[in-house]
């Protein structure tokens, strides 16, 4: 076998040792799935908490940011609501749509299309970088990650079986629109494959048709490059940055906040991912592999330099849920020559213990973060006892202190709470949020609540009873708001 051949000698269905690793890579994803219903409530948080609920009110999908992507989790509590099923059910159903999803697609690459090393890697981006970030679901960029393996999977699959190239051409464009589509970070996990794809001698797709691809790939990427820089985006802002790049700033990244503190998570979090690094360093040099290693050194510099452009100043105030996102496709870089080229390389023993023992102890380190978000929960029912010892069933709390740093991304905690009240059964259900009567968009939540208090203060709106679905959300209708200092409310 030529050394050449690191990405579709991998990916070979008789190769034993792939597919057995790869059998341990979907119960890795089995095992996210089921903790992904342990946690429904705890992952019913920020962005989540918002979908959920503006899906199961206004009875619609909930796109955002023009991520068609997402829809592949969002037609569940959709479903889910047309069925008037319970909103518990709904939940827990959300929650798990995610990681099914990702269970999914794995199970195709493995047992129908028999691509082994994309079946790892998929599994290895899930688990590498991941911790707090577990809770946060509705991030799309993991959505697209998925149809981006997918793609990759049906591309190769058909390429080896001499598929015409007008036949491929079509679930190539619907998979990759799926991806692009969903985060615009998906282009550089993207692109490194498809990089690593053409430095192979005997590449497992033609050369021309994989240069006609390319056309495709670029032409998309500007289209989203366009339309993610022109309209009011989440990406915008990220994509301004880099806009402005220079030669010296790829090298005065490596010097900012989000850096250091990557490299400090390094030691005490992401250390299985630093000495998987290590490690497929030392086997692609000891079998001959050069310009793979030399690939994976740039890859990583030039994801760690753009991120320290992107990102410099986010720090211990970010939430870790947050910026390990940012961090997660550096997990394919890292692990693509482990997935794609070494373990071919391994005994199916050696291949199978470091897969299992990554994700043994990725998800020790999910687990211990799942302390901080059983904490909101619990934080949540806590407050729920005093309302009702208070007899309040809406509150706005002022002067917090450190609860909001504690509770990360509580932008949607009116939403979240009345999640946690409908499924303690309370009638009529309850709801919170804090107040700040610095910040203009209080002040304007204030106003309203004073003006009507038969509504609802959501994170983003005021709703009236006759706007909310009657048949999953009942508030107070006869009680205004209860606006007071924390401290004077847990006395």
């Amino acid at each position: 076998m030529s050394k050449e051949n690191t990405f579709s000698a991998p990916l070979s269905p008789g190769d034993a040792s792939m597919q057995r690793t790869a059998y341990v890579a979907l119960a890795g994803l089995f095992l996210l799935a089921v903790g992904a219903v342990l946690w429904y409530q705890e992952r019913m948080f920020a962005d989540t908490a918002f979908i959920a609920f503006s899906i199961t009110n206004y009875k619609r999908l909930y796109i955002q940011n023009e991520r068609y992507g997402s829809f592949i989790t969002q037609i569940v509590p959709l479903i889910g609501t047309k069925l008037h099923l319970s909103l518990r059910g709904i939940l827990i159903a959300y929650s798990l749509s995610f990681n099914l999803f990702y269970f999914l697609v794995a199970g195709i690459l493995v047992k129908g299309l028999r691509q082994y090393g994309l079946a790892i890697l998929m599994c290895l981006y899930y688990f590498l970088f991941v911790s707090d970030s577990y809770f946060l679901i509705n991030d799309e960029l993991h959505q697209g990650i998925a149809w981006m393996f997918l793609m990759f999977g049906l591309l190769v699959y058909m390429s080896q079986r001499r598929v015409h190239f007008v036949l491929l051409l079509l679930p190539f464009v619907v998979l990759l629109f799926l991806a692009a589509s969903s985060h615009f970070i998906v282009f550089v996990p993207l692109a490194y494959i498809w990089v690593y794809m053409m430095l192979q001698k005997d590449r497992p797709v033609p050369m021309r048709t994989m240069i006609a691809l390319s056309a495709l790939l670029v032409g998309l990427c500007l289209v989203k490059l366009n339309s993610s820089g022109s309209s009011q985006t989440y990406e915008r802002e990220h994509l301004h940055a880099l806009l402005k790049i220079s030669i010296p700033d790829l090298w005065k990244a490596f010097d900012t906040t989000v850096i250091k503190l990557f490299l400090q998570r390094c030691l005490t979090n992401y250390w299985s991912a630093a000495l998987l690094l290590l490690i497929s360093l030392a086997l692609l040099v000891k079998h001959g592999y050069r310009l793979i290693a030399g690939y994976l050194v740039l890859g990583v510099l030039g994801y760690c330099s753009l991120m320290g452009i992107v990102f410099a100043n986010y720090g211990d105030s970010t939430a870790l849920a947050h910026i390990e996102t940012e961090w997660a496709s550096l997990g394919i870089i890292i692990a693509a020559p482990f997935a794609l080229t070494l373990v071919q390389h391994m005994r199916a023993r050696t291949a199978i213990i470091m897969l299992a023992a990554i994700i043994l102890v990725r998800s020790g380190y999910i687990v211990a973060s799942s302390e901080k978000f059983v904490w909101r929960t619990t934080f949540m029912k806590e407050v729920f006892a005093q309302m009702r010892k208070k007899n309040i069933t809406k509150l706005a709390l002022s002067d917090p202190g450190d609860l909001p740093r504690k509770l990360q991304l509580h932008w949607v905690l009116p939403e979240e709470s009345l999640f946690v009240s409908a499924a303690m059964g309370d009638m009529p259900q309850r709801s919170f949020r804090f107040i700040d009567f610095n910040n203009r968009e209080d002040k304007q939540a204030f106003a309203a609540m004073k003006a009507d208090s038969t509504g609802f203060s959501f994170c983003f709106t005021y709703l009236t009873p006759k706007d909310l679905n009657p048949d999953y959300y009942h508030p107070d209708t006869t009680q205004p708001y209860v606006v007071m200092p924390y401290a004077e409310f847990v006395k």
